[in-house]
């Protein structure tokens, strides 16, 4: 993405990934160099928690919420973000900040 720096590309290339190839429905509800906030708008992986029977006898719901986030928690830093995130029900919000470099 020539037109936007690496902060915002990541940002944008998620979004993407996730709403084109996954069929996830993501949304972009802020997005500037130093903040920006990205929604797993009913987050199926979250869903796929609660109708898959076998589950939860295996793992938490913490650490099926980990697996998720390490994911991304690799990615994040590479281009200047910290992550954090925050869960609603279905819904996930990824919540990045720019790191000091």
């Amino acid at each position: 993405m020539p037109y936007f720096s690496l902060r915002k590309s990541f940002v944008i290339f998620a979004a993407w990934v996730e709403n084109r190839y996954w069929g996830q429905k993501m949304i972009i509800e802020e997005l500037s160099e130093t903040h920006s906030l990205l929604i797993f708008k009913d987050h199926e992986l979250l869903m796929l928690y609660d109708v898959a029977g076998h589950l939860r006898p295996r793992i938490s719901l913490e650490e099926y919420k980990e697996l998720f986030e390490d994911e991304w928690r690799e990615r994040a830093p590479i281009v200047g973000w910290d992550i954090r995130f925050e869960y609603e029900k279905y819904d996930t919000k990824m919540i990045l900040h720019a790191t000091s470099q």
